[in-house]
């Protein structure tokens, strides 16, 4: 088998380069530790913590820090492992470190790699500006490192908003050609109208008429998502519902995942449900579950039957098994088995371990068969 990847990064771009210390909390400002950020679909909502805890308590664990300023304003949210800011490229949180600043009747956002450094973040944006009225959040646009305007990962410009009341919001998002955009890949809901708990934890969703004032059908029937947390603020369920609210099977296969996490934040498994709220398999699995290390690192995807008991997918993989650097900082290698524990390529990207090799000056990233062969 070829080669698929080999990269070879230079020290200035590497990973050979050393992980910064977080960012200092600033004279005034006071700060809040957390393992996870409260779940959000739309970026009227300001990042949150999720299973607040000390950080004497979390340790060398992943987690978040908040950093607020003498007017409670979030100015500055950052992800931290092992003492190290940490790589973070997921959709609740954009960056490892976001910086947010306020002035006049804007709120920018600008962000940070792990090392400290000016990044991009989000597709290729490099500044988020709010614009507010009396401190609320009123649209949303998307610069580059030039200044321009972009569109973020999702191909959306512009966000704006309209609040009904505290708790009832409108929101429309739009493209490059000022079409309306959906929600985000998989989900076509247009116009949305979000309403929230008094906590401002998002309760539901809906796909809404501005015309009629009312929820409509998406592709797949849909006019409601209904989502819900556990004690710690941890997401726990995504709901799928039709007009008459009741569950219903969406555009991805399933009318409800279910989510279990542990007082760390980590997730620990995922399970599917039909509109019936039986259990429905994907790819053939109707459960995942999770291990992980000290540092809160997947070590381990399991693919679960209806019982719960160890199973495959309809393409043979059984598990995915991670192995981590020492320091927790760096994914090493990724093995993909079958039910005997035997490496077996993944049918879609064709390998079946990924291995990394760090040193001084380079990265090296290498695909491999079953087989060990490149």
């Amino acid at each position: 088998m070829v080669v698929l990847f080999v990269f070879l990064v230079s020290l200035v771009l590497g990973l050979a380069q050393q992980r910064a210390k977080p960012f200092s909390l600033a004279p005034g400002n006071y700060r809040i530790h957390a393992y996870d950020i409260v779940f959000r679909e739309t970026p009227f909502s300001q990042f949150a913590a999720a299973g607040i805890a000390d950080q004497s308590v979390i340790g060398v664990h992943s987690h978040f820090a908040f950093d607020y300023n003498s007017k409670n304003q979030l100015v500055r949210v950052q992800k931290i492992k092992n003492g190290m800011l940490d790589s973070h490229s997921g959709r609740w949180l954009i960056a490892p470190v976001t910086e947010i600043s306020y002035n006049g009747d804007k709120e920018n956002h600008i962000y940070f790699n792990e090392y400290g450094s000016r990044t991009i973040a989000n597709g290729n944006v490099y500044r988020s500006e709010f614009q507010l009225k009396e401190g609320k959040r009123q649209s949303l646009r998307y610069f580059d490192i030039n200044g321009k305007r972009i569109a973020n990962l999702f191909a959306i410009t512009d966000y704006r908003w309209h609040l009904e009341s505290d708790s009832v919001l409108i929101e429309e998002r739009f493209d490059r050609e000022k079409k309306a955009a959906e929600l985000r890949p998989q989900i076509d809901f247009y116009t949305t109208r979000f309403v929230f708990h008094d906590n401002a934890l998002l309760n539901y969703m809906e796909n809404w008429d501005l015309q009629s004032n009312r929820s409509v059908a998406n592709s797949a029937g849909i006019h409601r998502i209904k989502i819900s947390y556990d004690q710690r603020n941890y997401f726990a369920n995504w709901i799928n519902l039709d007009a008459h609210g009741n569950k219903r099977i969406g555009s991805t296969g399933v009318a409800e995942i279910s989510y279990t996490h542990n007082q760390k934040g980590e997730e620990k498994r995922a399970e599917f449900f039909d509109g019936k709220s039986q259990p429905i398999a994907r790819w053939g699995i109707y459960q995942m579950a999770y291990r992980h290390d000290q540092f809160g690192n997947v070590i381990e995807t399991l693919y679960l039957d209806k019982a719960g008991e160890k199973s495959v997918r309809t393409d043979g993989i059984a598990s995915r098994r991670y192995e981590w650097s020492a320091d927790g900082a760096y994914q090493l290698r990724m093995t993909t088995v079958d039910r005997s524990g035997n490496e077996i390529n993944h049918p879609r990207l064709a390998y079946s371990v990924y291995r990394r090799e760090i040193s001084d000056f380079l990265i090296r990233d290498f695909f491999l068969d079953a087989d060990q062969r490149r």
